[in-house]
């Protein structure tokens, strides 16, 4: 690896990361009016034989269903609710004599049963010290939560779907751009070059009745 090769690489998961970010904050209750916000005993990570996940699910797929006439294809799980599903009693019974679920089991027992072939695991986590000296500060970018949706597979101008990210056809682009004419004579006796990551998008829900929160699982 080549230090430019480094630099490309940190700089456009930095990129991609404030896109997901963005995404992640405009996912709230006030956004998403099919919403449900668990409490006490129903939440996920409550054992006790109260909380029912499995319903949960099965009401906001039947929920996007009934308004939109589409049965949704795709979930978004936070780190917090994903942690609490692979604990559940409902989903412990699924995988019975199996010593360790994982998260591809999950994916597949969502797809077996509501037909969810697209989910997401929100994991990512920011640094939010904003200092190199400071101790890393890492911070869940991904509220508590879990969004089912419908999304279209082949979307098209007019297709009907959750959201849609518009962006330049190249996607990310990177330039590397000339040495500074005005450099000092310090770095002119140097040997280097400047990366520029960029990219032009714009994130959109196009009708948020055809996806359903469930607000703090976990």
């Amino acid at each position: 690896m080549s230090p430019e090769s480094d630099e490309t690489e940190m700089l456009t998961n930095k990129l991609l990361l404030s896109m997901e970010k963005r995404l992640a904050g405009g996912i709230t209750t006030s956004t998403i009016t099919n919403n449900v916000t668990l409490t006490s005993t129903a939440k996920w990570s409550d054992y006790s034989g109260v909380s029912n996940p499995f319903g949960n699910i099965a009401t906001a797929i039947d929920t996007i269903h009934k308004k939109t006439g589409k049965i949704a294809n795709s979930m978004v799980l936070s780190w917090e609710a994903m942690i609490a599903l692979k604990n559940h009693p409902q989903v412990i019974a699924r995988f019975k004599n199996v010593p360790v679920i994982t998260d591809e089991m999950v994916r597949d027992a969502f797809g077996s049963m509501f037909g969810i072939k697209n989910v997401y695991i929100g994991s990512a986590r920011e640094n939010a010290s904003n200092s190199d000296v400071d101790a890393a500060n890492l911070s869940l970018i991904w509220n508590n939560m879990c969004l089912v949706y419908y999304s279209e597979e082949t979307p098209r101008q007019r297709s009907t779907s959750f959201a849609k990210t518009y962006s330049k056809r190249d996607g990310v682009e990177v330039v590397k751009l000339p040495q500074d004419k005005l450099a000092t004579e310090a770095l002119e006796r140097r040997v280097y070059s400047m990366i520029r990551v960029s990219s032009k998008y714009d994130q959109v829900i196009v009708d948020q009745t055809c996806a359903y929160l469930i607000n703090t699982p976990a």
